[in-house]
């Protein structure tokens, strides 16, 4: 997938919501840039894993969590798979796991916007 700025900022959910609603942060423009050119929501996330993974030759340690391989992934407040369009922008990472560990994780009183 191409990046094209200033669309998105590198924001790995930017760049999920730009790819799939093909719009930028303010929603604009209307019915998105070239929705013909949208990817899927499952295109979309493997354009931020797996095919970085793979044009990088490293398929085989990271891209996807698989036995064997780099346990590098987020936990998100929401499914941006399932989440209405209007609020993939407003996910939020609870919690950052990288080679199985924990290096972020947002406190339990911390005011996530929902």
């Amino acid at each position: 997938m191409e990046l094209i700025f200033p669309i998105e900022s590198i924001n790995p959910i930017n760049t999920f919501y730009a790819a799939v609603a093909r719009k930028d942060s303010e929603g604009k423009p209307n019915g998105g840039f070239q929705s013909e050119n949208a990817l899927s929501r499952e295109d979309a996330l493997r354009s931020i894993t797996f095919w970085p993974a793979k044009g990088a030759f490293e398929e085989i340690v990271k891209g996807s969590i698989e036995l064997n391989k780099y346990a590098d992934f987020v936990i998100l407040d929401r499914d941006i798979m399932t989440a209405n369009e209007s609020e993939i922008l407003r996910t939020n990472v609870i919690k950052t796991i990288s080679s199985g560990e924990i290096v972020f994780e947002i406190e339990s009183d911390s005011s996530i916007e929902k």
